[in-house]
């Protein structure tokens, strides 16, 4: 089983604070590289997002329009609605994958920060997308069983979302595969799943507060304005909103990883040991 290299700053039990502050304060201390990762692989999604959403407001207002009632205007609306369907599940589905991603590459910054060394946004971006095959065999599995969950109700997504919370993290730390890194995400979250699921409900409740406090006024004041100009406006609240909030919420599941494997496998004993060893050689 692979080990991340021993730390400047050994790995110890971690806090349900220290998980939830982790990825905040990474934040601060290499803002360029989190936020680069961030905006690399979550802007696409937000562009197609802010189009479908702008989409689905002007086809409703051409529908509910009282002046507008030719069959021109109403196809019109139609096609307006349309696309703002798929282009939601396009964004939707974009965003998961860039997360998934964002994943892999926040864990080889946090891992190589823990050895005492700075990995930048370009070097991070290109180590995760060589794992490409990992990351593609993993992000249609675990997206559909979302879906599924999803569809039931919410426990059982919440429940979905905390035992594959660390499949990137695995990815990248461990070199494995899909399946296997699926697996393993179940494996090491069973054995302390409440406070996983912890992690994930205050994680996710934390970014989607300061999601709405970075998007309420853009998106009271494009309600105001013109089509493309509300497009615009809410693509880039969007934008910023995200590139603020799910580095830190990434990290704080990478954070769960490293802890849930020092709680149930001992990795801080094993690192210190292999530290000791490599000053004594």
């Amino acid at each position: 089983m692979t080990q991340p290299a021993a730390t400047v700053e050994p790995l110890r039990p971690a806090t349900l604070t220290d998980m939830l502050d982790g990825g905040y304060r990474l934040l601060r201390e290499q803002s360029g590289t989190v936020l680069g990762l961030t905006a690399m692989f979550l802007v696409p999604s937000a562009i197609v997002a802010g189009l479908a959403s702008s989409s689905s407001d002007g086809g409703l207002g051409i529908l509910f329009d009282p002046t507008s009632i030719s069959s021109s205007n109403s196809s019109s609306s139609d096609a307006f609605l349309f696309g703002a369907f798929f282009g939601l599940i396009g964004s939707a589905a974009l965003r998961s994958l860039g997360v998934m991603y964002l994943g892999v590459a926040l864990t080889y910054v946090l891992l190589e920060r823990q050895a005492g060394r700075r990995l930048g946004a370009r070097p991070a971006a290109v180590a995760a997308l060589r794992r490409s095959g990992a990351v593609l065999g993993s992000w249609p599995l675990l997206a559909l069983a979302s879906v599924a969950a999803y569809a039931a109700c919410f426990l059982p997504l919440a429940v979905w979302l905390t035992f594959t919370a660390v499949v990137a993290p695995a990815i990248a730390a461990e070199g494995i595969g899909p399946i296997a890194a699926i697996g393993r995400s179940f494996r090491l979250v069973s054995r302390r799943f409440w406070v996983a699921l912890g992690v994930v409900l205050l994680s996710t409740l934390v970014a989607q507060v300061f999601q709405s406090i970075f998007t309420v006024i853009p998106s009271a004041v494009a309600s105001e304005l013109p089509w493309g100009a509300a497009w615009s406006l809410l693509t880039l609240a969007n934008v910023a909103a995200a590139t603020v909030t799910v580095g830190p919420l990434v990290l704080s599941c990478v954070l769960l990883y490293l802890d849930l494997r020092v709680r149930t496998e001992g990795l801080d004993l094993r690192q210190r040991s292999a530290a000791a060893f490599s000053r004594a050689g």
